[in-house]
């Protein structure tokens, strides 16, 4: 595959959407009660497409690092038998398996890649500028400019102001490094409404 190429297929297009939008929905769905089902419907999505693809192989690359953090969602399910709260210790025990599939299945997919740092890099980047612009319309426009203006502290309903802000930065830094070492192209823009989201942080 020729390094200017960045999808050798349309299944590698659809997979990298999935994964924009994977990024993104650990944001925008961090208090939505479902949030769970839509992150773990996106991942099997992948996984679906990438078992289409690759068929059995899709499980060459499970190793130590699936077998430690295994062990470590088993000890904090068993942590519920002697923990304060039972709920907590199930709910992080449920929060670090997820984290495990949903890490297993994309570190498969972008580990085969000959340029999975740049269709990576290009996930989080696209995430980011969506994170921004969806925290825009959820905040208001001009409610965004007012807090700015007056110096104040952005309120965020659906995940935490400082997530939003670091994204936001790490989205600049990401934009800025294509437009650097790549090539500048209108999609970069958007780099603007990123400036908007790290006002988050401030």
């Amino acid at each position: 595959m020729s390094n200017n190429k960045m999808f050798e297929n349309s299944i590698d297009r659809i997979v990298w959407m999935l994964t924009v939008l994977l990024f993104l929905s650990f944001s925008i769905n961090n208090t939505n009660v479902n949030g769970a089902y839509i992150l773990m419907g996106i991942i099997g999505m992948i996984f679906l497409l990438d078992a289409f693809q690759y068929g059995g192989r899709i499980f060459a690359s499970i190793g130590s690092y699936h077998v430690l953090i295994l062990m470590f969602a088993a000890f904090t399910f068993l942590s519920a038998l002697w923990a304060i709260s039972v709920s907590d210790a199930i709910e992080k025990g449920t929060t670090i398996l997820e984290i495990l599939i949903c890490m297993s299945v994309l570190y498969f997919h972008y580990y085969i890649l000959n340029n999975r740092f740049e269709q990576l890099l290009k996930a989080v980047m696209w995430g980011g500028y969506l994170l921004a612009i969806y925290t825009i319309i959820n905040t208001g426009f001009s409610n965004l400019i007012a807090t700015i203006i007056s110096g104040g502290r952005l309120d965020s309903s659906f995940d935490n102001v400082n997530t939003i802000g670091a994204i936001s930065a790490i989205t600049i830094v990401i934009s800025v490094y294509f437009c650097l070492y790549k090539k500048i192209t209108i999609s970069n823009i958007l780099i603007m409404v990123s400036f908007f989201g790290n006002d988050c942080m401030w």
